[in-house]
């Protein structure tokens, strides 16, 4: 397998238009055309990470936070950063991330701590905006089943817990073909009308070109009419943070213990508690203090994030209790969710989940 195709899956999966601003995910390092020999999983790029894919004969290192996230002005070596590019760059290693993109998708990072905590009827804390299209167009009749099948698989039509979503209209679609045109039906230079609908679907912007080549691989006109329209909407699957419920209300004292089971936890930083049964739960992997105020307007008794500095212990002010549990253990399981989503797509394929220890943060 080529580098590409996995590049490819991947971001059909975790779309890099859905990374914040600052981001720097994708392919640091590589060519897309190498071969794959297998691939390294972790959540962080260290040279002991690059030194166990050496070691295994895998060329691709896959990691939650990219290695370069400011710009470089030499390969000196001089820092961690520069070591790692250089002994990627010298033993043909490749270095791909999955980072912001991968925090907003359903399922993704958030979806991940939510999961391992069994905190289920889950809703986007931070919804995104301008993530939502509605394409129109014009379909000829006996063309219509496979149009619209077209448009489906390639992930238009799906609006919440709903899929193959479609409005449709009936209708004439008039043209004349003029001349150097080659008609599916039709004469050139006479104006021709045929029966037609016109097919309205929402489109998320990651399926935005997926969606556009099905139409166009499917459609039998060779010049298809046809609009696309931006919605100022949020999408309701896609963003930051996610907020669900414990089956069953817990103390204070046991839903800390919970959080340590789950996450493999010695302490856990927090406010004070501001009810004595916790059971609405929001949360958001990594550096996620800014969501505070969605977790208090969902009505969470608990937000549990990472990176949380020490003015900002204040702002809960009563309203719900603010967990710290650090910014590498709240992620830690986005390697697992790394690894399925590659072992799903391509079960032949060699990957290995890195078990050399990523995290700057130690505590004795």
């Amino acid at each position: 397998m080529r580098l590409k195709q996995l590049i490819k899956t991947l971001e059909q999966w975790a779309p890099l238009s859905l990374q914040a601003d600052y981001d720097n995910s994708g392919l640091a390092v590589g060519d897309p055309e190498m071969e794959l020999s297998g691939a390294v999983v972790a959540l962080d790029v260290t040279e002991s990470v690059i030194d166990q894919a050496i070691e295994s004969g895998a060329n691709l290192v896959l990691t939650h936070h990219p290695i370069v996230f400011k710009p470089l002005r030499n390969l000196s070596g001089s820092d961690l950063v520069q070591r790692c590019l250089r002994k990627a760059i010298k033993h043909d290693i490749a270095l791909y991330s999955l980072h912001t993109n991968l925090d907003s998708i359903p399922g993704g990072v958030s979806h991940e701590m939510a999961a391992r905590m069994q905190v289920t009827d889950l809703q986007i804390l931070q919804k995104r905006s301008g993530e939502l299209f509605q394409l129109s167009v014009m379909v000829p009749n006996a063309s219509m089943s496979k149009v619209m099948e077209a448009l489906f698989a390639a992930g238009a039509g799906r609006i919440g817990h709903y899929q193959d979503c479609a409005f449709v209209t009936d209708g004439e679609g008039c043209f004349m073909p003029t001349q150097g045109a080659n008609p599916h039906v039709g004469e050139v230079g006479k104006r021709h009308v045929d029966k037609e609908q016109k097919v309205e679907v929402m489109v998320s912007a990651g399926d935005r070109s997926r969606v556009m080549a099905a139409m166009k691989d499917a459609h039998p006109f060779e010049t298809i009419s046809h609009q696309w329209l931006a919605l100022d909407q949020t999408h309701p699957e896609v963003g930051y943070g996610v907020v669900g419920t414990l089956s069953e209300s817990m103390t204070p004292e046991a839903f800390i213990n919970h959080v340590k089971q789950c996450f493999g936890l010695k302490v856990i930083r927090h406010s004070a508690f501001a009810t004595d049964r916790i059971q609405t739960v929001a949360m958001c992997g990594g550096s996620g203090s800014d969501l505070l105020p969605l977790a208090i307007q969902a009505n969470a008794d608990v937000y549990i994030t990472g990176d949380v500095s020490y003015h900002r212990f204040f702002e809960p002010d009563g309203n719900i209790c603010m967990m710290d549990i650090g910014h590498w253990e709240s992620e830690q399981y986005t390697k697992d969710l790394i690894m399925r989503k590659v072992q799903a797509e391509f079960p032949n394929f060699a990957v290995l989940q890195s078990d050399q220890p990523t995290n700057p943060v130690l505590i004795s």
